[in-house]
């Protein structure tokens, strides 16, 4: 493998414990291992955390197979420095041949021959895994010194299940799909993309390297509710995608089982998690276990236990005039009381159940704006709410393990194929997003910054004296955003640049398949049409990057004639400390 030596012969890399992805992605493989295996080669083994979990399934032979010497060190089983384009092994030479984690990291050339190679040296199985629908951006940071922008871990490219199914070979089958890890951040990828390619907020890690300066990373800073102004204009377009798409953020980890044709199949044994359907704009108190803490534009409706001990609700708004509805627990007594309030104020405050009501639906005042955590409302424990409901939007599902368990798995169906996502604490599922593909960045910061300067276009004279109270945020977001406008367009998007052309690439490769699929027939992909793609989608990012950049200046100049001239010179003054 060709990754620069200096970041995985660092041994902070590998002084860390197993985290909760590694644990959960372990119990996928021990769920789903196969019988009469008897030799295994792990290839990108790293320390061999997972792979030496495998001496438990009763296998006599395990060698690992890494670049990295101090990796292979700390290795428990057999270890072979090797390269996984030219695996030094006959061809069937193991029964079961898996990676975990490792193929993302390959330039495509290598990551390419890698495949081929898993499944040369396999007799029998060959498992991999790979992390599931990443946001490429979530873990991008920008080198302090040279200004490049890369992930913390070097990842290559995302991927989906359907890109490993297209992966297999003549007399192979996809034995089992199966969703693990752990959940990513709960930031969805548009506002993602909205805080580092518009507003210049970066990732990290202490133990990073820069792959072009080599200058070492920094620590990761936990971003802060994005200001009022920004927060409004995203949601108001965001929901408005997520009616149409969900986006899968529960699962880190795609494991994937291949099998030789020829071998006969084993049914499989899992335990099955519980679940039940129920619309993503409702709280049904009885059967939906609270969450832990409140997610930026939630896409599903949760209750979460506040510290002063009452009950903090968070709805999604995929209705621009949803109608609020209340129920009682059957038998229940005294009346219900319940807050809602959004980003503009308070919507609703009282009573909305009346002692001896069941249900009721209340109309709001007025049509409710998104604020960054969607709409809230606030209600006590004790009050006995059978189910709250903000509107109509999608169907999900909500699963949970069953008693005395720790780990379930609910089964669906993709292609024709089994797809299994495991559970380990209460989740909810969206079937219909885990059919169709990744979709675009929607909205786009282009345009989150047009709805920005939109909001503050109507608000005319009113802005100042919204925003009177939060002067130091205003002149701070003033003059960032004077900054922004000015950042040279290649640190600003490199990254989005390198994203994007993966994408175009993955896209072709989805395109030709599909044709594939409806013609029965080998279609080669042309190189120049690989490359007419990648120019067009260049050409694309440079125009929404130039339209980014005046939609700043115009808000830059638009939030500063409503400053005082007192808080101008103020200003002035901020953005020379900033600049320089």
């Amino acid at each position: 493998m060709t990754q620069d030596i200096r970041l995985y012969s660092s041994s902070q890399v590998w002084d860390q414990p197993m985290q909760a992805g590694q644990r959960n992605l372990l119990k996928a493989i021990q769920d789903f291992w196969p019988n009469d295996i008897g030799s295994v080669l792990d290839v990108g083994c790293g320390d061999g955390k997972l792979t030496s979990e495998l001496v438990g399934l009763g296998v006599d032979t395990i060698v690992g197979l890494d670049s990295s010497e101090e990796a292979l060190s700390r290795l428990a089983v057999q270890g072979v420095k090797g390269d996984a384009r030219h695996l030094p092994f006959a061809d069937g030479a193991f029964d079961l041949v898996m990676s975990t984690d490792a193929l993302e990291h390959m330039p495509d050339a290598e990551e390419e021959a890698a495949w081929s190679e898993l499944f040369r040296v396999a007799g029998k199985v060959v498992m991999v895994a790979v992390p599931f629908r990443e946001e490429l951006l979530d873990a991008t940071t920008r080198c302090t010194e040279c200004g490049n922008c890369y992930h913390v871990n070097w990842h290559q490219r995302s991927y989906d299940h359907a890109d490993l199914h297209r992966r297999t070979p003549p007399g192979w089958q996809v034995r089992s799909t199966i969703l693990t890890g752990e959940p990513w951040s709960a930031m969805l990828p548009p506002e993602t993309h909205l805080r580092r390619l518009a507003l210049h907020e970066w990732s990290g890690w202490e133990a990073a390297i820069c792959p072009v300066c080599g200058s070492r990373g920094h620590q990761a800073i936990v971003p802060a509710a994005l200001p009022p102004l920004f927060a409004e204009a995203l949601g108001a377009d965001l929901y408005k995608a997520l009616g149409d798409y969900r986006m899968c953020r529960s699962h880190s980890e795609v494991l994937v089982v291949f099998q030789r044709q020829i071998s006969a199949p084993v049914p499989l044994r899992v335990t099955q998690a519980r679940h039940h359907s129920q619309l993503a704009t409702c709280i049904d108190f009885e059967r939906q276990r609270s969450g832990v803490d409140l997610h930026p534009y939630s896409q599903v409706a949760q209750h979460v236990l506040s510290s002063e001990g009452h009950w903090r609700l968070q709805f999604p708004l995929y209705e621009p005039t949803p109608a609020l509805e209340v129920r009682r627990v059957p038998g229940s007594l005294g009346p219900l009381h319940l807050l809602l309030e959004d980003a503009c104020g308070i919507l609703l405050n009282g009573c909305v159940l009346s002692d001896g009501q069941e249900r009721a639906v209340l109309p709001l005042p007025r049509p409710p704006a998104s604020g960054y955590y969607g709409v809230l409302a606030s209600c006590a424990p004790e009050e006995p709410f059978a189910s709250i409901k903000l509107g109509h939007g999608p169907e999900v599902v909500w699963a949970q393990v069953p008693d005395n368990e720790d780990c379930a798995y609910c089964e669906f169906e993709h292609m024709g194929l089994p797809l299994f996502v495991q559970i380990t604490k209460p989740t909810w599922l969206d079937p219909a997003a885990l059919e169709q593909p990744m979709p675009p960045i929607n909205p786009t910061p282009a345009a989150v910054l047009s709805q920005v300067l939109a909001r503050a276009d109507q608000s005319d004279g009113q802005i100042q004296e919204q925003y009177s109270s939060h002067s130091t945020e205003l002149n701070h977001l003033l003059a960032q955003i004077k900054n922004l406008a000015e950042v040279p367009p290649g640190v600003c998007v490199r990254t989005q640049f390198d994203e994007h052309l993966s994408k175009t690439e993955t896209e072709n490769r989805k395109l030709d398949n599909r044709t594939l699929e409806a013609h029965q027939e080998q279609i080669e992909i042309r190189p120049f049409k690989l490359i007419t793609n990648l120019e067009a989608e260049i050409q694309r990012l440079q125009s929404e990057l130039h339209t980014c950049q005046g939609q700043l200046k115009k808000l830059s100049q638009h939030l500063e004639n409503r400053l005082g001239a007192a808080t101008r010179k103020a200003l002035k003054c901020l953005v020379g400390k900033f600049r320089s």
